[in-house]
């Protein structure tokens, strides 16, 4: 289960990744002035920080994943705390 949460999340900030770089790509041939340059988050460190997360859920509470997976864009597996 942790992997297939972890898979939709890499997919999702992936996803995200290439948007955020083709409308900088898109703002940048836009404007006049040079902008600086865009550097969007390490999806390999976005991911760890993600497992991390849901194996750590917090003192005095026990972690269990969701049966849920990602069902869109803004929704993420869920961190049940029982």
């Amino acid at each position: 289960m942790l992997h297939e949460i972890t898979k939709e999340y890499s997919d999702l900030i992936s996803d995200s990744i290439k948007k955020a770089q083709d409308s900088w790509t898109t703002l940048q041939r836009n404007t006049m002035s040079k902008l600086i340059d865009c550097f969007p988050q390490e999806r390999d460190a976005e991911v760890k920080a993600f497992q991390k997360q849901l194996l750590n859920p917090g003192v005095g509470f026990e972690g269990t994943i969701s049966h849920r997976l990602f069902s869109s864009a803004d929704t993420c597996g869920l961190l049940c705390l029982t």
